[in-house]
C-alpha cells in the first residue's frame, strides 16, 4: 500500500511538468533508460552516454516508438520547435498537425538512429522490407530504402519513394535527351535553309568577320552569364554525386561524415572558392538575393517556418528539384521535387 501511494505521489509531481511526459519516462526502454537532471530529461544509452539529435524510442514497449529530439547537451527539448524546424509536445514527443509520429519498433533494438522506422500506415501496407536499422543497412540498401517520413510542412499526399523519384528521373532525363535532338535537328534545318536562300558558304568562311554567318560579338554580358552557368551546373553534379552517399547529421559540415543543410551548402561552395557564413539564415543574407524568376541551377532556396525563422536551405538543380542535406528523420542527402515543399522564403546567389 505505501509503495502505491508513494508511486502515485511521484506522478502526482510530475504532472506539473506534464502528465504525458511523466507517464512515458517512468518506463525503461531495452536499449536505455530514461533520467533527470536539474529538471531536465535526458536518454542513457549506456554508462552515462548520453543521446543526442533525434532518436526513435519505444519508451513504453507497446511496440511503437516515438521520435524524440536531443541537444548538444543531452538534454530532451520539449514543447518547442527544434533548430530543423520540427514541432515536439510537452513530453518531447514529434508531432506533425497535432498528433504524436510513432513508427513500428524493431524486434532486435528499441534505440534508432536515421533512416526513419517504417510508420504504422506503411507498415500496414505490407512493405515490411525497408523496416531495418541503419546499423544493417548497406549502401543498395540507402538507394533504395523508404524514403521516410517527410518533414512537418510537407502534406502527406507529397509522399513518395526514392524507388519512384528515380524512375520518374530517368523518365524527365530521356524526355529531355528526347527534346534536345529535335531541337538540333530543328536548329540544323533552319541554318541549311538560311545558307541556301543567302548563297552562303556552308563552311561559314566569310571575307569580313562582321558579315552573314559570323558569331555575333560575345559581350561581357553574355561571357558572365556562360560562366555563371557553367559553374552553377559545377556545383550542382557535385552536389549530386552526395545523393544517397553522405548521411545527415545535425550541426556537421563535412563530406565525409556527414552535415546538416547548411553545413552541407556551406561545404559543397567551399570546393569551388566561395565562402558560406555557417548558419542557413546568414546564408540569405550574405549571398546575393535574387527572385524566384532568376534562379539558375547552383543558386541556393530557402524555407522558413511559420514564426518566419529560416531553418531550411537547398541547392537548386534545375525545373522543379533541388538537392539538400534534408533531416534527421529521413537521414540523407537526397534530390527533391519543389513542388513536393512549401513555398520558399527566398533564393540567393554566390
Amino acid at each position: 500500500m505505501r509503495k502505491r501511494q508513494k508511486r502515485a505521489a511521484a506522478y502526482a509531481a510530475a504532472v506539473l511538468v506534464s502528465a504525458a511526459l511523466t507517464a512515458a519516462f517512468t518506463c525503461t526502454s531495452f536499449a536505455g533508460s530514461w533520467e533527470q537532471e536539474n529538471g531536465k530529461w535526458w536518454y542513457d544509452l549506456g554508462g552515462g552516454n548520453r543521446a543526442t539529435g533525434w532518436q526513435w524510442i519505444d519508451t513504453d514497449g507497446d511496440g511503437k516508438a516515438e521520435s524524440y529530439f536531443f541537444d548538444k547537451d543531452g538534454n530532451l527539448l520539449v514543447g518547442t520547435t527544434t533548430p530543423d524546424g520540427f514541432e515536439v509536445n510537452e513530453a518531447g514527443a514529434w508531432i506533425k498537425n497535432g498528433k504524436i509520429q510513432t513508427a513500428v519498433a524493431g524486434v532486435s533494438a528499441q534505440f534508432f538512429q536515421a533512416p526513419p522506422l517504417r510508420t504504422e500506415e506503411a507498415a500496414a501496407e505490407g512493405n515490411e522490407a525497408d523496416n531495418v536499422t541503419a546499423a544493417a543497412e548497406d549502401k543498395a540498401s540507402k538507394e533504395t530504402a523508404s524514403a521516410g517520413e517527410k518533414p512537418a510542412e510537407e502534406t502527406e499526399a507529397a509522399q513518395e519513394t526514392e524507388a519512384a523519384q528515380e524512375t520518374e528521373a530517368a523518365q524527365e532525363t530521356e524526355a529531355a535527351q528526347e527534346t534536345e535532338a529535335v531541337q538540333d535537328t530543328e536548329a540544323a534545318q533552319e541554318t541549311e535553309a538560311v545558307q541556301e536562300t543567302s548563297g552562303e558558304d556552308p563552311s561559314g568562311a566569310e571575307d569580313s568577320q562582321t558579315g552573314p554567318g559570323a558569331a555575333p560579338e560575345e559581350t561581357s554580358e553574355t561571357a558572365a552569364q556562360a560562366g555563371l552557368n557553367e559553374m552553377g551546373m559545377a556545383i550542382v553534379e557535385k552536389a549530386r554525386s552526395f545523393v544517397g552517399v553522405l548521411p545527415y547529421v545535425y550541426g556537421g559540415a563535412s563530406l565525409t561524415t556527414g552535415a546538416d543543410c547548411a553545413g552541407f551548402t556551406q561545404a559543397i561552395f567551399a570546393l569551388f572558392g566561395k565562402t558560406l557564413p555557417r548558419a542557413t539564415g546568414a546564408q540569405l543574407e550574405a549571398g546575393t538575393r535574387i527572385s524566384k524568376e532568376e534562379v539558375q541551377p547552383g543558386d541556393l532556396i530557402f524555407w522558413a517556418n511559420s514564426s518566419g525563422r529560416i531553418y531550411h536551405v537547398g541547392i537548386y538543380s534545375g525545373p522543379d528539384s533541388f538537392i539538400h542535406a534534408s533531416n534527421t528523420a529521413r537521414g540523407w542527402v537526397f534530390e527533391d521535387h519543389l513542388h513536393d515543399m512549401h513555398e520558399p522564403c527566398g533564393y540567393a546567389r554566390y
